[in-house]
């Protein structure tokens, strides 16, 4: 995979099933785990609107406190929602039940992948709307991970209790309307870097896991 694939992919499922697993070389690239489970939870949000059941965003809350887990009661959270979701072979029979399964998966990357398929899957069947869909994802996928073959670093200098602040409300409660803000609080700190300041100001999408509130939080 190439820096021009990564920017141009418009399949994100294909784009993750490229990428060469190497341990080392994958973790220093950012594609860790909670990466991949937070793409998946992006993924899922998107056509949430189609997941009457109940038992969707109670996975997807689960998904996001285990990836950033506090105590050991956010683990066995969602240890316990796998179980819940398993155990009902009816709705697993389902593209909803399947997309649930793929969400609360074992292993970060994998549920990416089948995320992704089962989302489009979800709003499109096999007909060209779930390219679509898929292909409205790959912007996810590049607001979380940004652009890996570009890694930023972030000055501690910029980091002040105003960015920090701002970045944390941002996250926990998706407020992602307020970036510019946070643009503006780097800046105000010594931040010129353009990969930055142009992802807050650009149009987005953003989601739980946008490279640059994860690296003001130090979150990886």
């Amino acid at each position: 995979m190439t820096e021009e694939q990564w920017l141009a992919w418009r399949d994100p499922r294909a784009l993750i099933q490229s990428i060469p697993y190497q341990a080392n070389d994958f973790k220093a690239m950012g594609f860790t785990d909670r990466r991949f489970r937070l793409f998946a939870v992006g993924c899922v949000r998107r056509v949430q609107r189609s997941c009457p059941h109940p038992l969707v965003p109670i996975a997807l809350d689960a998904v996001e406190r285990f990836v950033d887990a506090r105590n050991n009661e956010d683990r066995r959270r969602l240890k316990i929602v796998r179980g819940k979701v398993f155990a009902n072979d009816a709705w697993l029979g389902t593209v909803e039940g399947r997309l649930a399964r793929a969400v609360v998966g074992n292993q970060g990357r994998h549920s990416a992948v089948e995320t992704s398929w089962y989302a489009g899957c979800l709003v499109g069947g096999i007909s060209p709307q779930s390219e679509d869909e898929r292909e409205e994802q790959g912007p996810l996928l590049r607001d979380i991970f940004g652009n890996p073959f570009r890694p930023v670093t972030f000055s501690p200098a910029w980091l002040t209790p105003t960015a920090v602040g701002l970045a944390q409300a941002i996250y926990e409660d998706r407020a992602f309307d307020r970036l510019p803000i946070l643009a503006d609080a780097l800046q105000d700190a010594g931040c010129e870097d353009e990969a930055i300041l142009g992802h807050c100001r650009g149009d987005g999408p953003h989601v739980r896991g946008c490279w640059v509130v994860d690296g003001v939080l130090g979150k990886g």
